[in-house]
């Protein structure tokens, strides 16, 4: 039950990011921005439920590009095993935008960067587009993350302005794709949506 509840957040997150693509405004130029240095974050995981599940703040998820475990593998279960159920995941989206194809993609590689956009534009790299990691029962006093939770970025908060969790564990980042130096994957390779 708890598997299949981290399955459909994982859809919704896909479904949604492809319904902001169709919103999203014409980028003319692969040319529009310089390479940005972007801080990577490696070190956060799902490991809930049985489960352990690499999370980066860049699209990618179920792969573990530093090989921590000794392989690339990306999700494990049951925990503590060797045992994998996914090699590597990520967020696929494509649109078609005046007649071009589009699409960003995130799997073994990423096209997305760590951060927010402003104006089409990537902003600056900061050790604040990390991923943060949320439990039920957390609070100000038991987590940091959800003490310095980035509503400012977009999060999920309740009405009261707390962070949102949904289910028993949840990781949360935000990511872009502006940055056209980034779309080298042979998958993608088009410009920018502007997610």
């Amino acid at each position: 039950m708890k598997c299949t509840r981290i399955c459909i957040l994982l859809i919704i997150a896909i479904v949604m990011s492809g319904a902001l693509a169709w919103s999203a405004p014409e980028d003319k130029s692969k040319d529009q921005s310089a390479t940005i240095a972007r801080y990577l974050d490696t070190d956060t995981y799902l490991d809930i439920n049985n489960l352990l599940c690499f999370i980066y703040n860049d699209g990618n998820f179920a792969y573990d590009n530093t090989n921590f475990l000794g392989k690339t593998d990306g999700l494990y279960f049951p925990r503590g095993t060797q045992k994998t159920v996914i090699y590597a995941a990520g967020l696929w989206v494509g649109a078609m935008v005046n007649g071009e194809t589009r699409v960003t993609v995130a799997e073994y590689g990423s096209e997305y960067a760590p951060g927010n956009m402003e104006n089409g534009q990537p902003v600056p790299d900061g050790p604040d587009y990390k991923v943060y990691k949320i439990n039920h029962g957390d609070n100000e006093l038991t987590n940091p993350d959800y003490a310095n939770w980035p509503a400012y970025q977009g999060a999920p908060v309740d009405e009261f302005g707390d962070p949102k969790l949904y289910g028993d564990q949840m990781c949360w980042s935000v990511f872009n794709d502006a940055d056209p130096s980034q779309h080298n994957i042979d998958a993608g390779s088009s410009n920018p949506l502007g997610l």
